[in-house]
């Protein structure tokens, strides 16, 4: 440790601080840190209920403290996380950690000619794990309450995970048959290219997460319907390629979101262009740089 120029380091879960044991031997030998916090776990940890969780997000929380204040440099990710730690650090800087790079971004006039030629049945995807926390089954709702409604929307879905049985019962259920598709697991640069395909994105997961999926999704030019959350909320500030919705307003916010696809969509793909990794790891280099001397 003592031979390191720099360490960097991160809480994960407060039962398992492996990296924050790194961190404190870095401190104690004098070795300049970057504590990265790409997320802040705690409302996640209290939605799962009881006595235990509570004390869980306690502790999550004292350690990000921790972190922060005991780090040369902390980089948080995104407002919230800035809000609530960057008091206790002497340096701090928020980032907005992405995995596409520039060159995976849709293209202005295949973005374009996509919006110009397509068709009337409106194509929303979801990628990432298939979990009943991530509550996908409110977007099976939504197609099913759209086409009710008379529209027609269909719903791709990207990834695995233990609730893909009860989400294939329930789209049976709603008898929405081909209007919801399961793609599984998907190799990234492949998902980049297949999400350019679809209209919009959804999450709606009310979970406080930062996922990558959000600018996997710019980068495809795909602009966000999400649960009101307060990453979701920064997005929607900043990159203006959001609409949020409450459960019990979802439909009508698709509707506002597809009266406006295409400025949402040439916002993702600029949102995309300012944050590819090539962008978020220059910058997040030169602060290092800047911090350690």
């Amino acid at each position: 440790m003592p031979r390191a120029r720099v360490v960097h380091t991160t809480v994960g879960y407060a039962w398992r601080p492996i990296s924050l044991i790194g961190h404190r031997t870095a401190l104690r030998a004098g070795v300049p840190i970057v504590f990265v916090q790409d997320g802040d776990k705690t409302q996640a940890i209290r939605q799962m209920g009881g006595p235990a969780s509570v004390a869980h997000a306690a502790v999550y929380r004292r350690m990000v403290i921790y972190g922060t204040r005991t780090s040369t440099l902390a980089l948080l990710k995104g407002p919230e996380l800035m809000t609530k730690y960057a008091g206790y650090a002497d340096r701090a800087m928020e980032i907005l950690d992405t995995s596409h790079a520039r060159d995976q971004v849709i293209a202005s006039n295949d973005l374009q000619s996509r919006l110009v030629n397509r068709s009337t049945v409106r194509r929303l995807v979801y990628a990432g794990r298939l979990h009943e926390m991530k509550r996908v089954d409110l977007a099976l709702q939504l197609v099913a309450d759209a086409c009710r409604a008379g529209m027609a929307v269909e719903l791709a879905i990207y990834g695995d995970g233990p609730d893909r049985e009860r989400l294939a019962a329930l789209a049976d259920d709603l008898d929405l048959g081909p209007r919801i598709q399961f793609h599984g697991y998907t190799e990234y640069d492949k998902l980049l290219i297949e999400l350019r395909a679809y209209d919009a994105q959804i999450l709606p997961s009310s979970l406080d997460e930062t996922p990558r999926s959000v600018f996997d999704g710019f980068a495809a030019g795909l602009p966000l319907l999400a649960a009101s959350t307060p990453y979701t909320r920064a997005r929607q500030i900043q990159d203006r390629a959001v609409v949020l919705f409450e459960t019990s307003d979802l439909l009508a916010a698709l509707t506002r979101l597809l009266d406006r696809l295409a400025d949402l969509s040439h916002h993702a793909r600029t949102a995309a262009l300012n944050n590819s990794a090539e962008d978020w790891y220059a910058r997040r280099a030169e602060r290092t740089f800047e911090a350690i001397g």
